[in-house]
């Protein structure tokens, strides 16, 4: 098992026979490996470790060096350089606007929501990670219904992984959907780039270009001649390691769509070397590894240490 931009050119070339792939599940899972029931206790910290449960609810778990749970807590909770954040999201109405249809008909606006996302410590302190911030309705920019959400999916000590995914209906044929893929550095409360720092960023596009021609030809969708772009780069949790996917995507018609990115893309994961800033953080802290072991009934999404 494996642990816990939009793009809206439409092709001009038909896709009536293309059958979009289901969607893959879009969590970083840890695998479940065999343990001889020896721990490496000495020198290892206390962890923070948060995972979803079957029904998607969050908490987070404060786990000895030997793989045990001594406390739980409900939602997200960090511990960067002694401080603990708490990850707080909140939906606010924004305003939309009425469509003029054909035939002299007229849409009522279906409304707006928008997703601020910040983490909170104990001093009221915040770390605004995803303001509320533009999507007013103004003029040419006002649609008809929004719907904006924002999911941390992954942590690596002091980094955490947040997806955004927008739904917007413009008074057009359909609505369309789209992502926004982020990692903020919670110690300097600031976000780092790490799409635009892989290594080796040719060997991936040039990989993921003979995916898409492969695919392209089993399928018989067409595919933009666009060199494909890193949109997502996502922690692997395998066994004892810690290894990075890039999404790379590319520009495709709506009915050509795979349901990866939004609904005019394509999208493959490869494996990919660490970017620079998370290369540190290659191995799997066993406390992480022997919890998640326990506890096939969670999805671990992340961890952190907690200083004594």
């Amino acid at each position: 098992m494996r642990i816990g931009c939009i793009v809206a050119l439409s092709l001009v070339a038909s896709c009536a026979e293309w059958s979009p792939r289901a969607e893959p599940p879009r969590t970083v899972t840890v695998a479940r490996v065999a343990r001889d029931g020896q721990t490496r206790a000495d020198a290892t910290p206390t962890m923070f470790v948060w995972a979803r449960d079957k029904n998607g609810a969050t908490f987070t778990y404060q786990v000895q060096p030997d793989g045990t749970s001594t406390s739980r807590l409900e939602g997200i909770h960090l511990v960067v350089k002694g401080t603990e954040w708490t990850w707080l999201a909140k939906t606010v109405d924004v305003e939309t606007a009425a469509c003029d249809l054909s035939l002299g008909q007229r849409q009522a606006p279906q409304g707006g929501t928008v997703t601020r996302a910040s983490l909170i410590d104990a001093g009221a302190r915040e770390q605004v990670v995803v303001p509320a911030t533009g999507f007013d309705c103004n003029g040419e920019g006002c649609v008809n219904e929004l719907r904006h959400e924002v999911q941390p999916i992954a942590s690596i000590g002091p980094y955490l992984f947040v997806e955004e995914t927008h739904y917007s209906y413009a008074c057009g044929a359909h609505g369309s959907t789209g992502r926004t893929f982020s990692v903020w550095d919670v110690e300097h409360a600031r976000p780092v780039d790490v799409t635009n720092a892989l290594p080796q960023p040719d060997v991936l596009r040039a990989e993921a270009e003979k995916r898409f021609a492969d695919d392209e030809k089993e399928n018989g969708g067409p595919m933009d001649e666009s060199p494909p772009a890193v949109t997502e780069v996502l922690p692997v949790f395998d066994g004892h390691r810690v290894a990075f996917e890039a999404q790379l995507t590319i520009s495709a018609c709506y009915a050509c769509s795979d349901g990866l990115w939004s609904s005019y893309t394509r999208s493959v994961r490869l494996r990919t070397p660490a970017p620079p800033v998370l290369a540190s953080y290659r191995d799997l802290p066993a406390p992480v590894s022997l919890f998640a072991s326990r506890h096939s009934e969670l999805t671990v999404g992340g961890w952190s240490e907690v200083l004594p």
